[in-house]
């Protein structure tokens, strides 16, 4: 009896022991870092994050697990001793499309109980425009001499788009609204409209791209033949 006693109060000051010393991981962002609204000309966005370890033990920092190959991690050490910092640099390469992005880091640690910490990347993606509808689909007038739609581009970002060229595919398809040189200021929308010849239709896609200082603009379509 006297040995089960002795055996209890040693696993027991085991077990404080480890508790008492043990490593902690603190983001000196918090638990998500947020770029806010960014621009995709850009291509990818970086920081630095400095990690802290204000525990009582070294921090082992033992895997890095980004969420998908749009981020890339390195860092300085991954031994950090008590009350000691480390700086983790990030770069999030950015998506082809406007809207919010957010994408999870894991970090497995030697932390008692709960070894795996997760630091969020967060950005609002500007594309600097946006198309409506977002591509283009030709139909068939009901006379059947023409195949025609037309979209909405709208110029989101904070400066002007210049137009320095246009690629036409097929070249006969006619193109209006829209010419070489023109000067489309911030959040002004201009209608594109497309037009092809029932006679001269030899395609079944169709592609408009708009040459500008900062970026290509690709729109594509397609025929349809069932008349509108």
């Amino acid at each position: 009896m006297r040995n089960l006693i002795y055996i209890v109060i040693f696993l027991i000051s085991v077990i404080f022991s480890i508790a008492k010393s043990s490593p902690e991981l603190v983001f000196g962002c918090g638990e998500c870092y947020n770029w806010g609204r960014v621009d995709y000309s850009e291509g990818s966005i970086k920081c630095s994050i400095r990690m802290e370890n204000p525990g009582t033990d070294t921090l082992i920092i033992k895997e890095i697990k980004p969420g998908c190959g749009c981020t890339k991690v390195s860092i300085e050490k991954k031994h950090i001793e008590p009350n000691g910092y480390t700086y983790a640099s990030f770069r999030l390469s950015l998506p082809k499309k406007s809207g919010k992005v957010r994408k999870g880091v894991k970090f497995i640690t030697n932390i008692h109980g709960h070894n795996t910490r997760i630091l969020y990347l967060e950005a609002d993606v500007n594309m600097g425009y946006e198309l409506s509808p977002k591509r283009l689909i030709l139909q068939k007038s009901k006379d059947g001499n023409v195949y025609s739609d037309f979209l909405v581009f709208t110029n989101t970002s904070d400066e002007n788009v210049v137009i320095d060229s246009i690629h036409i595919e097929p070249p006969y398809m006619e193109v209006l609204g829209i010419t070489e040189g023109d000067d489309i200021s911030p959040n002004k929308s201009v209608k594109i409209s497309t037009r092809i010849d029932s006679d001269k239709l030899d395609v079944s896609k169709i592609n408009l791209i708009l040459f500008t200082r900062k970026s290509n603009i690709i729109i594509w379509g397609s025929i349809r033949n069932s008349t509108q």
